[in-house]
């Protein structure tokens, strides 16, 4: 009688019951939601975004980090002027990026390889994410208070 009020929802084709749009089989009746191939796709594009992603943040890191072990030479055209723990969080912000295209090439591979996705995957990037998250805000703390306390 009434469309679905959510927009991640869906129907299962074969019974009609209503599912979440990420779930990739119907909990009531087992029939696949998503076809294979569609899903082969989405990897080969997670693929591209994975290595695109990894090669942009490598090339600005060595760059940047260049430009910080030429700081002092008298002839450098750009110069780092922060702290050495801003220069830490600098490349954290780096590595967390680079961890993102890590994750989106592997998932990539994994569903072009067995045509589904992994929860097991994306269970083990959230943790890790949290975990940088975490670290960041403890080191951004910990400045902050260093900060205050000059």
């Amino acid at each position: 009688m009434y469309p679905s009020l959510y927009a991640c929802d869906q129907n299962c084709p074969q019974c009609g019951a209503r599912l979440r749009m990420w779930l990739d089989t119907c909990t009531l009746c087992g029939r696949r939601l998503h076809a294979d191939s569609a899903l082969r796709k989405w990897g080969v594009a997670y693929l591209i975004l994975g290595f695109g992603l990894c090669g942009v943040i490598s090339y600005i890191a060595w760059v940047v980090a260049l430009v910080m072990k030429h700081s002092g030479d008298p002839g450098a055209a750009m110069r780092f002027n922060g702290t050495p723990t801003q220069a830490v969080m600098i490349f954290g912000v780096f590595g967390f990026v680079f961890l993102i295209g890590l994750t989106l090439l592997a998932g990539g591979v994994f569903q072009v390889a067995y045509g589904r996705k992994s929860m097991y995957l994306t269970k083990v990037a959230l943790f890790w994410y949290t975990v940088i998250w975490v670290l960041y805000g403890i080191a951004v703390a910990a400045d902050w208070v260093e900060w205050l306390l000059e």
